[in-house]
């Protein structure tokens, strides 16, 4: 698991090239040792890496979250490429852990009033083990002293290509400078999901999140069937008019370009009716193939999650307990050893002073033996609090992996979507190109030649009619009646033969 393993010790204002802003307290992962002065890191809320003074921090133990130091932090010098070096200035004490004191104080010795520890009242964004020592095992480290240490001279070094492939969250670039957007820090599940939102455990929002990724798989295969639907019955309406034969009465070249257009009609048919197929086949129930598969073990993360945050919910006002009792016993130890360490006073007989030492040195056992079952507590409290850790570091990982594969599925799925629908297109635009080939080919007055050629009737014009004179009245009928007279002797010469 990724934990804290720094500390900020002083606020930072992070104004240099790569320089990451600190205030004091925060919690920090190092992925760079130090370098000239510099330490490379990021923060464990939120994720943002950059370099900072490596005097500025000190190191804490895993899955510990100590408070931030009081006061001003000391003084020391810049660092030019080595350690910094000693100064009149006094640098930050490095707190180290007390030898442990003997088993039990001589009654006439007054021990130190102990500083009591107490659960914290609000939990940190990542749970860490409650780990609080009782003050007469280990005294509380120094708090430094004097003004923080210079900042190293120069710059920070440049930041590397890309970010260590170790490191859980990472600033990555986007875009460039150029395209009006800026660069954001990416986090993980595993380092942003630990605390409440909304009055949601950070569980709960990747539970609603991985389910919401369902409903748009959903939404998206719904959108493939019905825009198949659509498709299917405008491909069938196009194929039914492309049969029609409103226009079967043109000729020419007219009747050559009006073909080629519902030639695009069969074929925008053929393209809109393709398309349908592969939507249902080729898409929507991919889609519903790929929501089912995503289930996983969700339902079961879900259960083991529950059942952890149970046992730690159940162990805490077991830990206030012994924490109170603990507590009582130190406060009941300090006041008695201040009876002691003032002597036997005038109004005290030496059996009296006897019998304050005697409650003292029982003071001292209740101290030390709700001191021990406090630790119990702790230890056990611990040991739950880590299973549930884990257990939610494994769900996250399970999230984050469906969710990558989610998105990088449908990504697939729209540029295939998008190939398929241009190639659609493709074929209608083909068809129509064809048309302009043929309509460009018409000529009008070659269509008039032809219909005139192949329909016409007579090239003969009628004449006008003339007055004609009596002379020629006369020489008409005379005319006409001559050519009765011959057609009346062929036929009677017809059937005399």
């Amino acid at each position: 698991s990724k934990m804290a393993t720094h500390r900020a010790l002083y606020d930072y204002d992070g104004a240099t090239a790569n320089g990451l802003a600190l205030k004091a307290g925060d919690l920090l992962i190092v992925t760079a040792p130090d370098e000239g002065g510099w330490t490379r890191g990021k923060k464990v809320a939120g994720g943002v890496e950059g370099f900072f003074p490596s005097t500025y921090i000190e190191k804490v133990p895993e899955l510990t979250i100590p408070k931030p130091p009081a006061g001003a932090p000391p003084a020391g010098p810049p660092p030019t490429g080595a350690p910094p070096p000693a100064t009149t200035s006094a640098p930050a004490p490095t707190p180290t852990p007390a030898p442990a004191p003997a088993p039990a104080p001589a009654p006439t010795q007054t021990p130190a009033p102990a500083a009591v520890p107490k659960p914290a009242s609000t939990a940190p964004d990542r749970p860490a083990p409650a780990a609080p020592t009782p003050a007469a095992d280990k005294p509380a480290p120094p708090k430094p002293v004097g003004g923080p240490p210079p900042k190293p001279s120069g710059a920070p070094p440049p930041k590397p290509a890309a970010p260590p492939p170790a490191a859980p969250t990472e600033l990555r670039e986007k875009v460039g400078p150029d395209s009006g957007q800026i660069s954001v820090p990416l986090g993980t599940y595993s380092d942003s999901f630990w605390g409440e939102s909304g009055g949601k455990s950070g569980f709960d929002v990747l539970v609603l999140k991985h389910r919401n990724g369902k409903e748009v798989c959903k939404g998206i295969a719904e959108y493939f069937k019905q825009r198949a639907a659509i498709e299917d019955q405008y491909g069938k309406a196009l194929s039914k008019l492309a049969k029609n034969t409103l226009v079967a009465s043109e000729t020419g070249g007219m009747k050559t370009a009006w073909d080629a257009v519902k030639t695009e009609c069969s074929a925008s048919a053929l393209a809109h009716t393709s398309f349908s197929q592969a939507l249902v086949g080729e898409f929507e129930k991919t889609v519903m193939t790929f929501k089912d598969s995503q289930k996983g073990n969700r339902k079961l993360y879900e259960q083991k999650i529950a059942d952890c945050s149970k046992q730690v919910a159940a162990s805490k006002p077991n830990i206030d307990k012994h924490f109170n009792a603990y507590k009582d016993a130190v406060v009941q130890c300090h006041q008695l050893g201040e009876q002691v360490a003032l002597g036997q006073l005038d109004h005290m007989t030496k059996r009296d002073f006897a019998k304050v030492q005697e409650s003292h040195n029982k003071a001292l056992q209740k101290q030390k033996e709700t001191g021990d079952a406090y630790k119990a507590c702790l230890g056990d409290y611990n040991a739950i609090l880590l299973a549930y850790v884990e257990e939610m570091l494994r769900a996250c990982k399970e999230f984050e992996d469906a969710e990558r594969d989610r998105i990088t599925f449908l990504k697939q799925t729209l540029d295939a979507y998008s190939e398929r629908a241009t190639n659609m297109l493709n074929m209608s635009k083909e068809a129509c190109d064809a048309i302009s080939a043929r309509y460009k080919d018409v000529n009008a007055d070659a269509d008039i030649g032809h219909f005139a050629q192949v329909e016409g009737t007579s090239t003969g014009r009628p004449e006008p009619y003339t007055y004609p004179t009596p002379a020629a009245v006369i020489a008409e009928l005379a005319a006409k009646k001559e050519n009765d007279k011959k057609k009346s002797n062929r036929r009677k010469s017809a059937m005399d033969s």
